[in-house]
């Protein structure tokens, strides 16, 4: 039977279903073609069991539970989760694919599976703009920033965002010890596993060369640790010649570039020392020198490595392992302006001897003719 575009059915969740029919002429609606159908039934209301209509349907699914429409749903879920999670929860994880819009900072947090790097189950995660300025000052005294690759420990809740069918959880809290914790014992590994491999003490075991003016410098072209080693190095006016291979410094990219560049460098025959230097930065920034692939290739490195990484409380791995550390890039060009000074002045002292000495035997030799004569 057909009900035309007048039916309006009854909301309905677990009670049966029931078509109504509602209309002041029903032959508008119902059999217009039959004769005996096309009557004036007036404003007769027809309840019709759905189940009674569509009685040789099958329905796959129990009939006896809750139907919900989507934004109900989402609403029910979200009040499960206030209701199982009411204090909030802290949860640990990676942070990856970390990105920032309109102010608001967003990642994934991702556990991997043990000892390899697949993902073994991952949550999305949501800073607000209103949180971030009230954990900034919480994560600049511990000396971190939120990057990729650091290890966090966040608190929060969990919200079901209808619009995308996306659950995140919306981070109001960070411990920042547990990340320090898990910087300082993954370095600390590291250094262990260099040492029993003989390759903490490599670099430093090689010769330097007595006037080390043909540098290679590894770093960013833009940054300041550059501007102030280049320019420490001028003013010493001293024949230097510098070799810059411009790599970024921070980021996913980071350990890669820096590896290859000094792996590059240390194949050349025009080089006498590398320098790997760059600024300050925070903790997270500055563990891309604390990664083991940078550290061996200083370690096996045929030039002498030098480091001028981040502020004076910072020590990287990469320092560690190098030929010669020093605090900052300034002190890194000084340390090798000073090298070469004290060859000069050790030349200029022999020689002083030298032309001493043999003024004095002209000296003598002169006298000795003037006797005989």
């Amino acid at each position: 039977m057909y009900f035309g575009h007048g039916a309006r059915s009854r909301e309905f969740r677990s009670q049966p279903q029931t078509l109504v029919v509602e209309s002041a002429r029903a032959d508008l609606f119902i059999g217009q073609n039959d004769p005996f159908m096309a009557k004036d039934f007036g404003t007769e209301d027809f309840d019709i069991s759905a189940d009674e209509v569509f009685s040789d349907v099958a329905v796959a699914g129990p009939s006896t539970v809750a139907t919900y429409s989507i934004t109900e749903l989402v609403d029910e879920i979200n009040g499960v989760l206030e209701d199982s999670f009411d204090e909030g929860f802290w949860v640990w994880g990676e942070i990856s694919g970390l990105s920032t819009k309109n102010r608001h900072t967003y990642f994934t947090l991702v556990e991997q599976e043990p000892g390899s790097r697949s993902k073994k189950a991952q949550l999305n995660v949501n800073l607000w703009a209103g949180d971030m300025v009230k954990l900034r000052p919480v994560l600049s005294a511990a000396g971190l920033e939120l990057a990729d690759g650091l290890k966090v420990r966040l608190y929060g809740s969990l919200n079901f965002y209808g619009p995308f069918g996306k659950l995140s959880l919306i981070m109001r809290g960070i411990d920042p010890r547990f990340t320090l914790g898990d910087i300082a014992l993954q370095r600390d590994e590291l250094i262990r596993k260099l040492k029993l491999s003989g390759a903490y003490e490599r670099n430093r075991l090689l010769d330097i060369a007595l006037v080390p003016l043909r540098v290679g410098v590894v770093t960013s072209g833009s940054s300041a640790a550059w501007a102030d080693f280049k320019n420490q190095i001028s003013s010493s006016e001293l024949g230097f010649q510098l070799t810059l291979l411009d790599v970024v410094v921070q980021g996913d990219q980071a350990v890669g570039a820096v590896t290859r560049a000094i792996e590059t460098l240390g194949q050349r025959d025009d080089l006498d020392v590398i320098v790997v230097i760059r600024g300050g930065g925070s903790k997270s920034e500055l563990s891309t020198f604390d990664d083991e692939k940078i550290a061996l290739a200083i370690a096996n490195s045929p030039l002498p490595v030098l480091t001028g990484i981040g502020h004076e409380i910072d020590t990287s791995v990469a320092d560690e392992v190098a030929f010669e550390r020093h605090k900052t890039p300034t002190a890194c060009a000084v340390s090798l302006i000073n090298r070469v000074k004290n060859f000069v002045t050790e030349t200029e002292t022999v020689w002083d001897a030298v032309a001493r000495v043999a003024t004095q035997k002209l000296s003598d030799s002169h006298k000795n003719v003037n006797n005989l004569t």
